[in-house]
């Protein structure tokens, strides 16, 4: 029997070793945990994090965090040369040359993606991360494959709140304090643009300010200096500096916002989107003594010059003897013609109808059915003989003869209802 590991094993290991892909390559594992000691500003923290995994995206981070992946990279590579050792030892029942595992030497990702991990910590795990425990610490970076862990405590002060954001780069490394700030409780929700901007500088190792866009003007586009660029929920990231922000939204007037930009610093502009004067709408109809709906206004009858329309509207319509009638645009136009629709030939109607008259047509059917049952039943209790049975033929007779042309009648109003809604469309 031969004893030691076999040359296939340590050819395994070596190209595991030089070769070998560690899970996650080239992505910097970010987790992030809470603790909300005050226990009301959960979704601060959720807010921050959400913000920052966005912004980063379009940012990118520091080439100098592709570093950090080669801590997790190594433990990755340890771990598959001690799953094979551990096969090895099954294989040869014990007997085992040695074989040390080294340090493998990784060479850090030309590029890193930053992936986010949301750890959802309990309260106590929560608490034992801000605390430093190292035990909680090194047990979170093993089993969630971290890199890093970010964190936000939130805890009372005095009649206050304060909110400070760490940054750790292993288990057992000090916490970077990117943040603290001292807020009354009622507008620590005004602390969460400078603490977004805090964490995203740090990543992306720019000193970056940030834009707040104050609108609801929908459908926003933005360009900086004449180049276009997505608001990372509502706000923009941009160097020091002067900058021509050109901000135009749907239905209305383009405006032009010139603002001066401080490293680590946040303001708020409220552009003036003033809305697109609109060209007077006609509206008309096919029909007399049409009128309109328009919300916030009066009813109006047609024809009506609508000068103040802004798109997107919408009508409500109604003719007497038509069927009412909902109309909804979001373009511009100058005229705006309604038909209205007779009730009896709309489709619904249509079939409405023809389902009523179906049913009325079984239910005639089914009282000829009844009928002749019932004058069988007296004939047959009433008669003595066979000339009494034959005075209830013509009865009986006529009765029957009525259900079989009802029941032909429900056939055929069974089949143009099933040919009406056949290609019927809800």
């Amino acid at each position: 029997m031969h004893r030691g590991i076999t040359v296939s094993r340590i050819l395994a290991c070596i190209a595991i070793l030089l070769f070998g892909m560690p899970l996650y390559a080239g992505i910097l594992r970010i987790g992030f945990a809470c603790h909300d000691e005050a226990g009301t500003h959960r979704v601060f923290a959720e807010s921050l994090f959400s913000y920052v995994a966005d912004a980063v995206k379009a940012t990118g981070l520091d080439s100098s965090f592709a570093l950090a992946t080669v801590r997790r990279t190594k433990e990755a590579l340890r771990g598959k040369l001690l799953a094979e050792r551990h096969a090895s030892l099954a294989a040869k029942e014990g007997f085992v040359d040695a074989f040390p595992l080294g340090d493998p030497v990784v060479d850090p990702p030309g590029t890193v993606e930053p992936a986010w991990i949301d750890l959802g910590l309990s309260d106590p795990l929560a608490k034992a991360v801000r605390s430093d425990d190292r035990i909680v610490l090194e047990y979170l970076f093993s089993v969630h494959a971290l890199d890093m862990l970010a964190s936000c405590s939130i805890e009372p002060f005095d009649a206050f709140v304060r909110v400070r954001l760490f940054l750790r780069s292993g288990p057992t490394d000090e916490a970077e304090l990117l943040f603290d700030r001292i807020a009354l409780p009622s507008v620590v929700s005004g602390l969460l643009d400078e603490a977004r901007l805090a964490l995203v500088t740090h990543l992306a190792k720019t000193a970056y300010g940030m834009v707040v866009i104050d609108t609801d003007a929908p459908n926003l586009t933005v360009s900086v200096d004449g180049k276009a660029v997505a608001p990372i929920q509502g706000t923009l990231l941009l160097e020091p500096g002067t900058h021509v922000l050109q901000l135009d939204a749907y239905g209305h007037d383009p405006s032009t916002v010139s603002v001066v930009v401080e490293s680590h610093a946040v303001q708020r502009i409220s552009p003036d989107l003033v809305r697109s004067g609109q060209r007077p709408l006609l509206v008309t109809s096919t029909s007399r003594n049409a009128v309109i709906s328009i919300p916030g206004e009066q009813e109006r009858p047609l024809p009506f010059l609508w000068e103040s329309v802004q798109v997107p509207f919408a009508i409500h319509a109604r003719s007497n003897g038509m069927k009412e009638m909902t109309v909804q645009s979001s373009e511009e136009a100058q005229h705006l013609e309604l038909s209205f629709e007779v009730p009896w030939m709309h489709q619904g109607s249509q079939v409405l109808r023809s389902q009523e008259a179906m049913y009325r047509s079984l239910g005639r059917t089914l009282l000829f059915g009844a009928l002749t049952i019932t004058i069988d039943t007296l004939a047959a209790s009433i008669s003595t003989n066979d000339e009494g049975m034959i005075a209830w033929q013509p009865l009986l007779l006529g009765a029957a003869g009525a259900m079989g042309v009802s029941l032909v009648d429900t056939a055929l109003r069974l089949f143009a209802y099933y040919q009406k809604t056949k290609y019927s469309f809800p």
